[in-house]
């Protein structure tokens, strides 16, 4: 029964709303992994000595594992 009304919104609703709709979970998941990031470098920054190396070594590899 739930997916009639969803097909039914996807055919009826405005594009403009049913585009922000879907994309919202998908931006906030974004900004989540974002502030992760941040965050993850901030503390490898700060380790005593081996903070350069590592952020070093973080920033090499991060493309290739996005990838």
């Amino acid at each position: 029964m739930a997916t009639g009304i969803q097909d039914e919104k996807l055919g009826t609703e405005p594009i403009g709303r049913l585009i922000i709709h879907l994309a919202l979970p998908s931006v906030a998941a974004q900004l989540i992994n974002v502030l992760y990031n941040m965050v993850d470098r901030m503390y490898i920054g700060h380790i005593p000595g081996e903070g350069a190396l590592a952020l070093t070594g973080l920033g090499v590899s991060l493309p290739i594992i996005m990838l």
